[in-house]
């Protein structure tokens, strides 16, 4: 990274450049890097890192205000938004594992209930998933549906797929996993709490794509 001054002889300038350079501006600085292309846009790893930002960007409005401002500290010493220290912390507690919690450092306290019952069909090259939580859990969350390849059983957070918003803690939930190459899959799905205690394994459900 290469910090500018009044770059492209303007004041500001962003966005790239004969898809090679790109400027942009952090902490009101001015800078200048190479634009890269990830190689495999879509490995695990990403989808994972996808699935936990998109979840915590829908479930970020139906935080209460005090759960919000948990955050303000953390966004204060390093001057940035409140919603950017609550996506960064989670993201890194996913990172290493850990389910993402509502507020900042949040005690885990919370009794792991049963993660939600889990169906499939196959539609072509989709495999059309449900997954039923049958209530009991007032502190569940999230669902995250998880694939791997069989015969290996997925693992949590290593093969997440998606992350569905279930806060009701009952009800049944579709998700459509489409385009997947020929072969054998199977399915789970595991829910965590406002905490980030994880829920019990669910069972697992295999499908074939022809």
């Amino acid at each position: 990274m290469v910090k500018v001054t009044a770059p492209l002889m303007s004041q500001d300038a962003s966005g790239s450049l004969g898809k090679s350079i790109v400027f942009a501006k952090w902490k009101g600085r001015n800078y200048v890097r190479q634009l890269v292309t990830p190689s495999n846009p879509r490995t695990v790893p990403q989808r994972g890192r996808r699935a936990i930002i998109k979840f915590l960007a829908q479930a970020w409005k139906a935080l209460t205000s005090a759960m919000q401002a948990s955050y303000l500290t953390l966004a204060a010493s390093n001057s940035y938004s409140t919603f950017n220290a609550y996506t960064s912390t989670n993201a890194n507690r996913w990172t290493n594992g850990d389910a993402p919690q509502q507020s900042f450092q949040q005690s885990t306290t919370s009794t792991p209930g049963t993660s939600a019952a889990i169906s499939a069909t196959v539609t072509g090259k989709t495999a059309n998933i449900t997954a039923t939580l049958t209530g009991g859990n007032p502190n569940n969350w999230g669902t995250a549906i998880l694939r791997s390849t069989a015969p290996a059983a997925p693992t949590f957070p290593a093969d997440v797929l998606a992350i569905l918003p279930t806060p009701s803690g009952a009800g049944t939930y579709p998700f459509s996993d489409g385009n997947l190459p020929s072969g054998s899959y199977i399915y789970a799905a595991q829910g965590f709490n406002t905490d980030g205690v994880l829920n019990a394994t669910g069972a697992t459900h295999g499908v074939t794509i022809p």
